[in-house]
């Protein structure tokens, strides 16, 4: 079973704890103080843990994210338009790569069928960033607010 637990803080709050990544002990027994209120049941997600803890931030590029279009190279998914985790990203990815795949098969040139992808590609990625943009924060709040998408 793997846990995540999420917290905000600095970049850098293991060094700023005055840790290493890789002291597994020390991050353990900062957490447990960080979570001291926490059950003696979730606090075992932290103690009983027998591995390495993997700081993982969350980043979000800013909106609208465009770049100059280039003939032979493109970007799809989080390259493109990097969103917190709020359950978007990885369906607009698949739908980046169909996308793609279809531009790919009906062009005659990489350049053509690169510039079909982003033509439908931007306009829905900057849709979908800017709703989600400044929310990353609601993966703290304990009631997360729906996002109205329909037209």
């Amino acid at each position: 079973m793997r846990v995540y637990i999420i917290q905000q803080g600095p970049v850098d709050w293991i060094a700023q704890a005055g840790l290493r990544a890789g002291d597994i002990v020390g991050i353990r027994e900062h957490l447990l103080q960080e979570f001291a209120a926490w059950s003696p049941e979730l606090q075992r997600l932290v103690s009983e843990n027998d591995g390495a803890y993997l700081d993982r931030p969350i980043f979000a590029l800013p909106v609208p994210h465009t770049w100059d279009r280039s003939p032979t190279a493109t970007l799809l998914g989080d390259a493109a338009y990097l969103m917190p985790p709020l359950g978007v990203g990885v369906n607009m990815a698949m739908l980046d790569a169909s996308d793609l795949a279809l531009a790919i098969a009906n062009s005659a040139t990489a350049a053509e069928a690169i510039g079909l992808y982003e033509e439908s590609m931007m306009p829905r990625s900057i849709e979908y960033a800017s709703l989600l943009q400044g929310h990353a924060g609601d993966l703290l709040d304990a009631m997360v607010p729906e996002f109205d998408t329909a037209d």
